[in-house]
């Protein structure tokens, strides 16, 4: 896929096959004029492109799942609501402070997935100020119905409380009641380990290797 937004990550092709045509990727993207690389499984020997960084994977099924709002201890403070495109320009806000980057950017990126069929996006909200952020993504592929569930953010001050699992525990049984059988992430190491008492199980991650850094210009050599 290609956004059209000036960073590699947003700019990535799935690999599922060592015998890809190379040139004719290239040259997709190439026409795109974008920065972009690829996501290859581990175990894969992909030779385009420079390694830029394991991701972990982690995955959860429905009979797995063991957090419950309801009766688990969590901040009371806090609730989690489904967001709008009211709530894009806070939601941004959330996941600049979370991950980096620039509103403008973060809002070109965002604003057509908000409302957008397949997508959910969740808000945590404290005293009505917006304090964490994640959203899923459904597709029916190799995996069957499934959900991935990303951009899991919490604003400096609200790290260190248990907003991540409410909003994860939220969008995963929202996914599960809407027919999945699957949701997957892309946990660091310290979710990891919050992500395995929910019942997720570590599965083999991938390599992201990036192939073009800097947008191309026409006329200039590949």
């Amino acid at each position: 896929m290609a956004s059209g937004l000036p960073e590699a990550k947003w700019n990535n092709a799935d690999i599922v096959d060592a015998d890809v045509d190379r040139a004719a990727l290239v040259a997709w993207y190439a026409e795109r004029q974008v920065p972009w690389g690829v996501r290859v499984p581990l175990g894969i020997d992909f030779d385009l492109g420079q390694p830029l960084s394991v991701k972990r994977c982690a995955a959860l099924v429905p009979e797995a799942f063991e957090f419950d709002l309801e009766h688990e201890p969590r901040d009371r403070g806090v609730t989690i609501r489904r967001a709008t495109r009211g709530d894009l320009a806070q939601y941004a806000a959330v996941e600049v402070a979370g991950f980096g980057g620039t509103e403008d950017v973060e809002l070109r990126w965002l604003s057509p997935a908000l409302g957008a069929p397949g997508f959910a996006h969740w808000l945590a909200e404290r005293e009505g100020s917006a304090a964490g952020v994640a959203m899923t993504i459904q597709t029916d592929e190799r995996a069957g119905p499934a959900a991935y569930l990303g951009g899991v953010a919490v604003i400096p001050q609200e790290v260190g409380w248990d907003i991540e699992q409410q909003l994860v525990s939220v969008a995963a049984q929202d996914a599960f009641a809407s027919g999945v059988g699957l949701v997957h992430t892309n946990p660091d190491e310290a979710a990891l380990v919050w992500l395995t008492a929910m019942g997720f199980v570590e599965v083999p991650g991938f390599e992201v290797r990036l192939v073009v850094d800097v947008p191309r210009r026409t006329g200039q050599q590949q």
